[in-house]
């Protein structure tokens, strides 16, 4: 009978909660939907009631409590109850609904989906039938729904002034002057986020050699009451996808830039895995350099999560940015490359009247190279700022990013191929956001409410007003 109750209970579409801003802004949404309750003949029911709980659960392989015998630490955060029907009512064969509404204040926990930790959020629906409860059990169904927050709050929508969402960082070295521009400290996982890098050169023979940027992950799992705690962390490095320059070519940055040689500079790992085109191990700056930096994030694939605001489940994110100049030191002389021996040298011998093979022209040419670069002096600077990282499925709803359904669909998970065969890195669409977009969909047709945004002004300008 309690299989049986499945094909009897049913829920309407459940839509996905977006919350929107910190825990602490005053601000609350809504969760509506409605029960269902098909009965193949008539039946006396007493009571009908709706809950949404929100539950936390912790996983301890270690073990906890004095023993250690306890792998797991589940609590319930909360419970909300909804009663449809409290009389005892015949109700009749075929289908009925009750509609049911719950009101969500933004201090909620958000869904939360880790190795260690999760936050779940569920429907419970319960309709008591009259009788004895061993011969005839109630009707029960259970359903979890998707609690995430998002970007932008009511109140900064509503503001009358524009927050500049941007940070930027000027240093002052001596091999020259570096700002960088964070545009914004908060990004959707998978997604494309952009740094702007302006680098002025204050002396000769300066050179950029490496732009390092990545993203570092802490976790901490707490169950106050037994004294338990557990840290880990992990870096992930941000994958450089493509470079824009600031302003015109000829008035703020070089001409041109080789692609292998960007690459080389902002993906250290593999600067020895092919020859550099300028010459160099690093990108001599001759003049300004100003570039628009798109970097490809982690992904939920690559077990990366989204920030929490739960104190027993914390996950944080830092972002680090690691920019290394050179410059020639005038203290130092380089010494010159050797060279062979010419005719007119008094040594004499057979090995000596043989011309230098290529082989031993190049380690030469690399010697004399390694000394010169011995006699330069690294500049570095090193930024850590807090960052905040919203769930994958979230590429539409905290407002800066653009529109998905203009870019169309990828193949792969970062590139897909312009016109011109010229490659383009695009955001990774996970199966999380296509579900959670069918979801969205499905949902609002069925409850109707609106999905797709009103038509541009200018379409509305062309109608005529009658």
């Amino acid at each position: 009978m309690g299989l049986l109750s499945h094909d009897r209970l049913t829920f309407g579409p459940l839509k996905p909660v977006i919350l929107r801003g910190a825990p602490d802004v005053d601000a609350s949404s809504v969760l509506t939907s409605f029960l269902c309750l098909t009965l193949a003949k008539p039946e006396k029911i007493s009571n009908v009631k709706v809950y949404l709980k929100s539950t936390s659960k912790t996983y301890w392989p270690e073990g906890l409590g004095q023993k250690a015998k306890q792998v797991t630490h589940s609590q319930v955060l909360n419970t909300k109850t909804l009663t449809l029907l409290d009389e005892k009512t015949m109700l009749s064969a075929g289908e009925h609904r009750w509609p049911f509404t719950f009101i969500i204040p933004n201090s909620t926990i958000d869904t939360i989906e880790s190795e260690y930790g999760r936050v779940k959020h569920t429907v419970e629906a319960i309709v008591t039938r009259t009788g004895k409860p061993l011969l005839i059990p109630d009707y029960r169904l259970s359903k979890s729904i998707l609690i995430l927050r998002s970007y932008m709050s009511d109140d900064l929508l509503v503001s009358n002034s524009i927050r500049d969402l941007s940070q930027t960082f000027e240093r002052h070295l001596p091999a020259g002057d570096v700002s960088v521009m964070v545009e914004y400290s908060a990004f959707s996982s998978g997604d494309l986020y952009n740094l702007q890098f302006v680098i002025q050169p204050q002396q000769k023979d300066c050179r950029l050699e490496s732009i390092q940027v990545s993203v570092t992950e802490t976790r901490r799992y707490v169950v106050p009451e037994l004294g338990a705690w557990r840290n880990d962390s992990h870096t992930f490095p941000l994958q450089y996808a493509y470079a824009t320059p600031l302003g015109e070519a000829d008035s703020l940055c070089h001409a041109y830039i080789h692609d292998d040689d960007m690459i080389r500079v902002f993906d250290t790992a593999n600067a020895s895995s092919s020859p550099p085109t300028n010459g160099t191990h690093g990108l001599p700056l001759v003049d300004t350099f100003g570039y628009r930096v798109a970097f490809a994030t982690p992904t939920c694939q690559d077990k990366f999560h989204h920030s929490t605001h739960y104190r027993e489940i914390g996950i944080r994110h830092t972002l680090s940015i690691h920019v290394t100049l050179s410059h020639a030191d005038p203290s130092g002389i380089a010494s010159p490359p050797s060279t062979p021996a010419s005719p007119s040298s008094p040594m004499t011998g057979p090995a000596q009247l043989q011309p230098p093979t290529w082989p031993s022209v190049v380690s030469r040419l690399r010697k004399g190279k390694k000394q010169h670069d011995a006699n330069r002096q690294l500049d570095h600077i090193k930024l850590d700022l807090p960052l905040t990282v919203f769930d994958c499925r979230l590429k539409e709803d905290y407002s800066h990013l653009p529109s998905y359904f203009e870019t169309g669909l990828v193949e792969s998970p970062f590139t897909t191929i312009m016109p011109g065969d010229q490659p383009r890195h695009h955001a990774f669409l996970c199966p999380c956001y296509h579900e959670f977009c069918r979801q969205m969909e499905q949902t609002s047709a069925l409850l109707n409410i609106p999905s797709i945004p009103p038509p541009d002004y200018e379409h509305c300008a062309d109608r005529k007003v009658k």
